[in-house]
């Protein structure tokens, strides 16, 4: 599977877990305690994304360049 393949399919998998947590919590009516999940949910959806921008963050000053 090519990388443009796999980020594609993890695009796909993340809109459809926001579809499916959106129509969850709009069944059942706005409570103050969907605010944390959703919170939760969109912090799952980007984990990868955080990673790879956490890693980079990480390599880029424990990298020294004059060694």
């Amino acid at each position: 599977m090519s990388q443009k393949q796999k980020s594609y399919l993890s695009n796909l998998n993340r809109i459809i877990i926001f579809m499916l947590t959106l129509s969850g919590l709009l069944m059942d009516g706005f409570q103050t305690s969907d605010i944390p999940c959703t919170f939760a949910v969109i912090f799952w959806l980007w984990l990868p994304l955080c990673t790879e921008i956490e890693s980079k963050f990480i390599n880029r000053f424990t990298t020294h360049p004059y060694n």
